[in-house]
């Protein structure tokens, strides 16, 4: 074994040497480093000096290496390549620490009911993470989840069937609810405590076209089928979130306790009996650590939220 002390050689002189065996040229090493050619040959001689290796034949004009710089020259270029890879793996775990965890939120939901709660309770627990929102009025963030654009979308139990046929999907009820009728406040049915299917019989339903959000349509002609009926339509052609804007005495608007944002007097909710609906948590399969710790926080805040 070579009496020398590994402390006594640094990274520099390793990328001295690692230049000027490339080029076998102390000159080109030394312009390529932006460092005189003085200072390469100092360097070179003060490595070979430490570790007791004649690692450069010394010619007029170039050098060349010597069997055993040939093969040093090997095995540091593989270890340098083992360190810049080590450096870049850290680098990544690094930005998936920093990358705030992205949320999905269908802008006609009701935040302050389910998502700012469990927000406030996880930074209770765990404040270096942070936090971005997407809010959009559409429900294809389901694709922005698939592409990562998104790791957490909460979108209403229409898109369940939906999510069925992603298989690197994953997802839970988050926060189940009855269905709720918005209903004028003029409107006979607001006198009631809560409604049934066959009340909003006769109303008409606010949906969207056929061609926007196909899914809660069909939701709710399946839901009236079961209900022995096929329902009269209203049709808009925006989101939920302007739904109370068409509601008069003549229609309804079915949503939950968390489908819906807006408030106004002129529009009541009432209950529907022996109904279901809610949020859904979903996620891509295989989260990265913070998002999968978040998720089981959720499962757990969520059993308990009232």
């Amino acid at each position: 074994m070579i009496p020398y002390s590994f402390y006594s050689i640094n990274l520099m002189q390793i990328e001295i040497f690692l230049k000027c065996a490339e080029y076998n040229n102390f000159s080109r090493a030394a312009e390529d480093l932006q460092i005189t050619t003085g200072m390469v040959s100092k360097k070179i001689a003060s490595l070979e000096s430490t570790t007791g290796l004649i690692l450069f034949v010394r010619e007029k004009n170039r050098v060349s290496l010597t069997p055993a710089g040939k093969e040093l020259y090997k095995d540091l270029t593989r270890a340098m390549i083992m360190i810049d890879d080590s450096f870049e793996h850290a680098s990544r775990i690094q930005r998936v620490i920093d990358d705030p965890i992205k949320f999905g939120i269908c802008d006609a939901t009701n935040v302050e009911r389910y998502f700012i709660p469990l927000i406030s309770a996880f930074e209770t627990n765990d404040n270096a993470v942070s936090f971005r929102v997407v809010t959009s009025p559409s429900f294809a963030m389901i694709d922005d989840l698939i592409l990562d654009h998104i790791d957490i979308f909460f979108a209403p139990k229409f898109l369940e069937e939906a999510l069925s046929r992603q298989e690197n999907l994953d997802y839970f009820m988050a926060v189940p609810s009855p269905l709720y009728a918005g209903i004028s406040e003029t409107n006979a049915l607001s006198r009631k405590e809560k409604l049934n299917m066959q009340d909003v019989k006769n109303l008409g339903f606010i949906l969207p076209s056929e061609k926007r959000n196909s899914y809660y349509r069909k939701w709710i002609m399946d839901l009236c089928a079961r209900n022995g009926y096929v329902p009269k339509t209203d049709n808009f052609s925006e989101t939920g979130s302007g739904a109370y804007l068409n509601i008069n005495d003549t229609n309804v608007f079915i949503t939950d306790k968390y489908y819906h944002s807006f408030h106004t007097k002129a529009v009541v909710f009432k209950e529907i009996e022996d109904t279901e609906s809610g949020l859904l948590m979903i996620w891509k399969k295989n989260p990265r650590p913070m998002v999968a710790r978040l998720i089981e926080h959720a499962k757990s805040f969520y059993k308990d939220l009232k």
